[in-house]
């Protein structure tokens, strides 16, 4: 197995679509983003382009965001530093009111739908159904990039895969940069506690994978199973960092006796390291 280096995940909320468009037309409203008298690490508010807004991050958050906005005819600027696809540790799951968000913006992603959530801890189980709806299991590296290519083809969207952010704006700056994010850098703010550190792969071969995602519940944390489809299975975890130890994934379903005989003959695709401040 692979790991990647360990990276701190924080985030900076998008600023809301009609909010953006009133403050780019000159009328009252603030944007929930870094506003113009921003001065955060490597960023020069001195430099301005024609753009109406520039969004730094092209993950979920900032492509939606991107789309939202250039089909009311705002100008984007939408910087991306890597290139997609990419892989991220994470659950890779969409609630239904999400994927009822994301139906509405650009439609829905080819994934395996889920109808709610098992719960275990021991020997006992709850099944959670979703009321309306359903949810979507994306892996993250096929979602990112399929949503970033539907802001790419946006009217009014500017997209730059594989530019890093180097400081020309627009009179709207909006960091969507996710983990270390350089405008949290140049933010007075404590990170919370405490932490944890989730880790995540793929695997081929577990066995009595339905069309719930599994949350197991165990002292050293949790861990997920979610179908990601061809019969593949995410296998993901969350853990204190106080508890964490690189081999998480595979001591946890050694010791959820349930799982066992389920993951005898699996394949582990790449192992994904990442810290959460929450």
């Amino acid at each position: 197995m692979l790991r990647q280096p360990v990276e701190r995940i924080r985030a900076v909320h998008a600023a809301r679509p009609d909010r953006v468009r009133a403050a780019c037309s000159g009328r009252s409203g603030g944007a929930h983003g870094v506003g113009p008298g921003f001065r955060g690490r490597d960023v020069d508010p001195g430099v301005v382009t024609s753009a109406d807004v520039t969004i730094v991050g092209g993950g979920p958050a900032g492509a939606a965001l991107a789309v939202a906005l250039g089909r009311q005819g705002v100008r984007v600027e939408l910087y991306e530093k890597a290139r997609h696809p990419r892989l991220k540790a994470c659950g890779e799951g969409l609630l239904p009111h999400g994927v009822s968000a994301l139906r509405d913006l650009v439609g829905l992603p080819d994934a395996p739908t889920v109808r709610g959530l098992r719960f275990r801890a021991g020997e006992e189980s709850v099944d959670a159904t979703f009321p309306t709806g359903h949810g979507l299991v994306v892996r993250r590296d096929r979602f990112d990039n399929w949503l970033f290519d539907h802001a790419a083809s946006t009217p009014n969207v500017d997209a730059r895969p594989g530019t890093r952010y180097m400081g020309t704006r627009a009179p709207i700056l909006v960091g969507a940069d996710g983990r270390q994010s350089m405008f949290h850098r140049g933010l007075p703010a404590t990170p919370a506690r405490p932490r944890r550190v989730g880790l995540s792969t793929h695997a081929i071969g577990v066995e009595g994978v339905t069309d719930r995602v599994e949350v197991f519940f165990q002292p050293d944390g949790e861990l997920y199973l979610a179908p990601t489809g061809d019969g593949e299975v995410l296998i993901s975890a969350l853990f204190d960092y106080r508890h964490f130890t690189p081999d998480g994934l595979t001591r946890l379903v050694a010791a959820i006796p349930a799982l066992r005989a389920r993951t005898r003959r699996i394949l582990l695709k790449t192992l994904r390291i990442e810290w959460y401040e929450q």
